[in-house]
C-alpha cells in the first residue's frame, strides 16, 4: 500500500492514479512494489533499482543496455517517477516493465508534460510526451507492433501551474479520466492551446496485460 500512499501525498487531485492503484493491489492480494531508477527517494517498501549505488538502491542496473535484472511476473506494481523521458528507448523500458509485471499489474509513470518549459530545459532529457503518448502500448492500437507490450487501459491525470488550477482548468482537462465523452476537450487543448495554457506533469498509470501463463514466475 505504500506505493497508493506515496501517490496520494504527492498530487491530493490524483484521485484515479490512487483509485486505480487500489484496485489492482487489491486484485492481487500482495504488495511487491519495483520502483525503477528510484535514486535516494525510493518508495518505501518497494525494491529500488538504479545505475547509481547511492543510499535506498537495492540493485545496480543500467536499464537503457541490459534488461531488468527480476524474473517474469514478479512485481504487483511498478513505479517509474520521472525516468522515461531520460531513457534511450520507451518501447524498451515498458517492455521490460511489462515482462517483470504480473498480470494485471499497474505501471505508475511520472513524466513533464511536452508544453512545460523543464521538459526542454533537463538537457539529460530525451522524449517530450503528451497524453496519447502511452495509448502506443495499449490493445489494438495501429503501432501496437513496435513491442510486445501491451496495456489494457491507461489512465492519464495532468498537474498544472497554480493559475490554470485556481482558474478550473486543471479539472477541466481531467474530466476524461472520469467523463469519457469529455476526450475531445484535452485533445483539442493539446493541438491547439497548450504552449499558451501549459500543463506540467503527466501521471500516468498502465493497467499489465497479458495471459496467466506468461505471468508465471521464472
Amino acid at each position: 500500500m505504500e506505493l497508493i500512499k506515496h501517490t496520494r501525498s504527492r498530487d491530493r487531485l490524483a484521485t484515479p492514479v490512487a483509485s486505480a492503484l487500489d484496485t489492482a493491489v487489491a486484485t492481487t492480494g500482495s504488495t511487491r512494489i519495483l520502483d525503477v531508477a528510484c535514486g535516494r527517494n525510493k518508495t518505501a517498501g518497494a525494491i529500488g533499482v538504479d545505475l547509481f549505488p547511492v543510499p535506498g538502491v537495492d540493485v545496480i542496473a543500467n536499464i537503457d543496455q541490459a534488461s531488468l535484472p527480476f524474473g517474469d511476473a514478479s512485481f504487483d506494481a511498478i513505479h517509474a517517477s520521472h525516468v522515461i523521458e531520460h531513457v534511450q528507448s520507451i518501447p524498451h523500458l515498458l517492455s521490460e516493465m511489462w515482462r517483470v509485471a504480473k498480470p494485471g499489474a499497474v505501471v505508475y509513470l511520472a513524466t513533464p508534460h511536452y508544453s512545460w518549459h523543464g521538459s526542454w530545459v533537463d538537457p539529460t532529457h530525451r522524449w517530450h510526451l503528451s497524453t496519447r503518448s502511452f495509448t502506443y502500448f495499449t490493445e489494438g492500437h495501429s503501432s501496437a507492433h513496435y513491442t510486445q507490450a501491451r496495456y489494457s487501459s491507461v489512465l492519464v491525470t495532468l498537474s498544472m501551474p497554480s493559475l490554470w488550477r485556481r482558474l478550473g482548468l486543471q479539472w477541466l482537462l481531467n474530466l476524461e479520466t472520469r467523463r469519457r465523452g469529455c476526450r475531445f476537450i484535452r485533445r483539442f487543448w493539446e493541438e491547439y492551446l497548450a504552449f499558451v495554457i501549459r500543463a506540467k506533469e503527466m501521471r500516468a498509470v498502465l493497467t499489465v496485460a497479458k495471459p496467466a501463463t506468461i505471468g508465471e514466475q521464472r
